[in-house]
């Protein structure tokens, strides 16, 4: 199903020209240049001079009102000036419906493939979002998430198989930037893409082929045109293209490996409703409506936190196959956007370093290997906030980076080689905030992390060219985290901890001197950090 957006246009404009037609109406403000000292009465006269012919002759005081006549003719031909103001700030829901196509492609290890064959589907969700107007710039983050039917298969390159790609769910965070005209704002979009990917095949005559499924990452941009129909509603359509990494699998029975592509085109219209009326230019400082001017605030606070750590690290492969420890140092940033009605938006960024000590019962020792971790998270949430504590829920999307380098010979003679791990998961938490003074206060934040998609590449060539580098993915694990903070005016210090446990990853193989298959697999993995912490906020 494919939608038409030239269509759509065509059946927005009648709305859109009601819209304008009854902002028009509220707010024309008629004025005579010659009477510009005394509007106030002439726009009392010009009102009297309309009602008149309303009047019955024996009871018009005025008979030959040749002044008024004047008067109203000048009115007839005064210009006039529109001046509402359409805020587009404010936090939105809605739902879509539209249609997508695209194409996927199969390919196998032995350097076969389908080529692209088609998918079409029928499409429909719901949307969150934010907006902040400057001026009639308009900035945004906006999250989806759409059931699909998203189908395609083909029969080649066996003409005795079907081979099948489907996409049953599809969610993007993607920040939006338009540039608002009054009511109407087109605008352009792009960001993260998570889709689930089911590849399958089987043969026409009942032998068995290959049947998985995949949460894979990738990205999405597109454009579209929003439109305020009423005071808390806006219509939309909207144009995405979104792309999704290849989703590898083996045939359990063969143990033939593939890799899948997919990619969609996605037409659609939206409705959403906002939470804060899109008229009125809205200037709350404090999302909380419990905000106390004397005392400190239990609220998400707007502003920006600088901080530093340091840390006991400790990562570990099971059963007993080894594990490195360090003491890592690193910094800390955090932004904060405090919304209407108690919600906030907020980012952070980490990034660590340490030498760590490496030891296996299996390659012998090394010390001083370099060890990095960097994240990047987003998230929103909730202030609930009562007379002396608070409760902040919130859920995000978040990226963690781990990259260590082995290289070097370790103490049995074994060579070592750099390890690049990726992993993409949502957290999902509460901070909760106690009045300990009137000018401090605990804050207490316990997470869980659900990991997405990770993969991990070993760079194998390190040790010898004759090696592939090997990528494997991980699809199952967990985090965990907290921390106590005692914050007081701009600062705060306390104790926090970390803690990942990620499953064993898929097969993966390559081939050495690209004739001989070489596979492996990354082990069950689990990491404790635990330290200190300080921030400032400006």
């Amino acid at each position: 199903m494919l939608i038409n957006r030239y269509f759509f246009l065509f059946l927005l404009t009648p709305v859109l020209v009601l819209a304008f037609q009854s902002s028009f109406a509220q707010t024309a403000t008629f004025f005579n240049p010659d009477t510009a000292r005394d509007s106030q009465k002439y726009a009392l006269t010009s009102q009297l001079n309309k009602t008149k012919a309303t009047v019955p002759p024996l009871l018009n005081p005025s008979p030959a009102p040749v002044r008024l006549n004047e008067a109203r003719k000048n009115a007839d031909i005064i210009p006039f000036s529109v001046s509402k103001y359409y805020d587009w700030t404010g936090t939105y829901a809605g739902i879509h419906l539209g249609g997508g196509f695209g194409t996927s492609r199969r390919d196998f290890i032995q350097g076969i493939s389908t080529g692209n064959f088609g998918i079409n589907s029928i499409i429909g969700g719901i949307t969150l979002g934010h907006n902040m107007q400057f001026g009639n710039i308009v900035a945004g983050l906006e999250s989806d998430f759409s059931i699909n039917s998203l189908t395609g298969n083909t029969n080649q390159p066996n003409p005795y198989y079907v081979y099948k790609t489907g996409n049953p769910w599809l969610a993007t965070f993607r920040p939006r930037l338009g540039y608002a005209f009054g009511n109407v704002m087109p605008y352009v979009t792009g960001g993260l893409a998570i889709g689930n990917v089911h590849v399958s095949s089987y043969s026409n005559y009942g032998a068995p082929g290959s049947d998985f499924t995949r949460t894979k990452l990738g990205w999405a941009v597109g454009t579209g045109i929003e439109a305020i129909i009423l005071p808390n509603c806006s219509l939309k359509a909207e144009y995405l293209y979104a792309l999704l990494n290849n989703a590898e699998g083996t045939n359990i029975f063969t143990g033939t490996q593939s890799s899948t592509s997919f990619n969609e085109h996605i037409w659609r219209v939206g409705l959403n409703y906002n939470f804060n009326h899109p008229h009125s230019s809205q200037t709350n400082q404090v999302s909380s409506p419990l905000y106390l001017s004397k005392s400190i605030n239990l609220a998400s606070q707007t502003g920006i936190e600088l901080g530093g750590q340091i840390s006991n690290y400790r990562y570990q492969e099971v059963p007993n196959i080894m594990h490195e420890t360090g003491i890592k140092g690193g910094i800390t940033a955090t932004a904060t956007k405090s919304l209407d009605s108690g919600f906030f938006v907020a980012a952070d960024t980490r990034f660590a370093f340490s030498a760590n000590d490496y030891s296996s019962p299996h390659s012998g020792t090394k010390s001083g290997i370099p060890d990095f971790l960097g994240e990047i998270r987003l998230f929103g949430g909730k202030d609930f906030v009562f007379d002396k504590f608070a409760l902040s829920p919130y859920a995000g999307l978040a990226y963690r980076n781990l990259y260590n380098d082995f290289r070097g010979v370790f103490s049995n003679g074994a060579y070592g080689y750099r390890r690049d791990s990726q992993y993409f998961y949502m957290p999902v938490g509460i901070t909760a905030r106690v009045r300990i003074t009137e000018t401090s206060r605990i804050s207490t934040n316990l997470e869980y992390d659900q990991l997405i998609e990770g993969w991990q590449k070993s760079y194998l060539s390190d040790v010898t060219s004759i090696f592939p580098n090997i990528t494997n993915g991980q699809f199952g694990g967990y985090g965990l985290r907290g921390s106590t903070m005692y914050e007081r005016s701009s600062w705060s210090i306390g104790p926090f901890f970390n803690y990942w446990n990620i499953n064993q990853s898929a097969t993966n193989c390559g081939l050495v001197l690209g004739f001989f298959p070489f596979c492996g697999v990354e082990p069950h993995n689990q990491t404790v950090e635990y330290g200190l912490q300080a921030r400032y906020r400006f």
